[in-house]
This record gives structure tokens, C-alpha cells and sequence, in this order.
């Protein structure tokens, strides 16, 4: 975890993202199975899986 990122990690900081992601999910009638998770780096597609080819 970069340092920055985690002076900016506290409680209430992420109650309050959470609230706010709930509250447009609701109004826009979005299902939580369709919330992908990204960092900087963009979303990885095959869920972390390593295989064989």
C-alpha cells in the first residue's frame, strides 16, 4: 500500500464512500453483482487466475 493511500484510509472516509457508491447504485437501480473492482492499474479480466495454455 503506497503510504499516501493510506494516510487517506480511515473509517469514516470509507463509510462515506460506501454510502455515497449505496446511494447511486439505489437510485440508479444498479445490482451490487454488477460492481467491478479497479485500482490504477484497470480491472483484470480472468479474476487473478493463472493457467496453462
Amino acid at each position: 500500500l503506497d503510504p499516501k493511500h493510506a494516510w487517506c484510509f480511515n473509517y469514516s472516509t470509507v463509510q462515506d464512500y460506501f454510502g455515497k457508491l449505496k446511494a447511486i447504485l439505489v437510485e440508479y437501480d444498479i445490482p451490487w453483482e454488477n460492481v467491478c473492482n479497479m485500482d490504477e492499474k484497470g480491472c483484470q479480466l480472468g479474476g487473478g487466475h493463472k493457467g496453462h495454455h
